[in-house]
């Protein structure tokens, strides 16, 4: 009997901050699993106001194994 074929499972998030009803930020979260292995991927950005002050745009990675004992 074979193996069943490896597939990914990825779940993605999207948020949108404000401050005083006005946007101020969107922020992505995205985790694609395979297995035991994981890769995260998070994006924050200022938008509206905000932007023209600060114009901060982030990216953060992270890969890694889930334990065997969870």
């Amino acid at each position: 009997m074979a193996a069943p074929a490896a597939r990914a499972e990825t779940v993605a998030a999207y948020y949108e901050a404000t401050w005083a009803s006005l946007p101020a930020a969107t922020l992505v979260l995205g985790i694609e699993r395979d297995g035991a292995r994981y890769h995260g991927v998070m994006r924050i950005e200022t938008v509206g106001l905000p932007r023209w002050i600060l114009h901060f745009r982030a990216k953060v990675e992270s890969d890694g194994v889930f334990a065997a004992d969870g």
